[in-house]
């Protein structure tokens, strides 16, 4: 309380829960912004979303050795999504932090392009707190469908878009190697038709 004028002060604990990990961070909530005003580069921010995916806990073991990763994927309240990576450590510090289908505030991770698509990378410094007092936000997603035949214009565009199609044909598994971290990917090509009989190929990861 403020002895001098007798107002209550902000109460942060009262607004969102405070993590273990965030001890001794900065819990202010800076430049507090949607996903999809996010640019890469950024690394001073903050998104309010919540939990729609989790994925496994995938081990590797490349050129710089044994790691792990997880993929978390947030949709706001725009309905805009966006993926993250925890590797290793991070793992453990965040994984029982973020719950499906619940709100959270996280605040400065790095944002980077992955495969053409924004991403945020975990690190030390990313604060992750649940909106505890406040409203929920719900996991609908805001979809751009678009026929095969304008997707090309969004290759370089790194908007998000989504494609109704049928599966016509799957080539046989083919194996690359990654010469970055020497590890080996399968791989096989895909034909897709739309409803405006529109066709494509494309390499599909497994």
């Amino acid at each position: 309380m403020d002895k001098e004028k007798g107002a209550a002060l902000p109460d942060l604990q009262s607004i969102v829960g405070l993590n273990p990990m965030d001890k001794g961070k900065d819990l202010s909530l800076p430049n507090l912004q949607s996903i999809a005003s996010l640019n890469p580069g950024d690394n001073k921010w903050t998104i309010k979303c919540s939990v729609l995916q989790k994925g496994d806990t995938i081990f590797y073991n490349n050129i710089k050795g044994y790691g792990s990763r997880k993929n978390v994927t947030f949709v706001d309240e725009d309905g805009t999504t966006i993926s993250a990576t925890l590797f290793n450590e991070l793992i453990e510090l965040f994984d029982d932090k973020l719950l499906q289908g619940k709100t959270y505030y996280i605040s400065n991770g790095f944002i980077k392009y992955y495969r053409s698509c924004k991403e945020i990378s975990f690190n030390k410094s990313t604060t992750v707190r649940e909106a505890i007092n406040e409203q929920q936000i719900g996991g609908t997603v805001k979809h751009n469908f678009v026929p095969l035949k304008m997707t090309r214009p969004y290759l370089q565009s790194h908007d998000y878009i989504d494609i109704v199609v049928l599966l016509v044909g799957a080539g046989p598994p083919l194996n690359s190697i990654r010469r970055n971290y020497q590890t080996t990917l399968t791989r096989r090509q895909l034909q897709i038709i739309d409803s405006e009989f529109n066709c494509a190929k494309y390499k599909h990861g497994l």
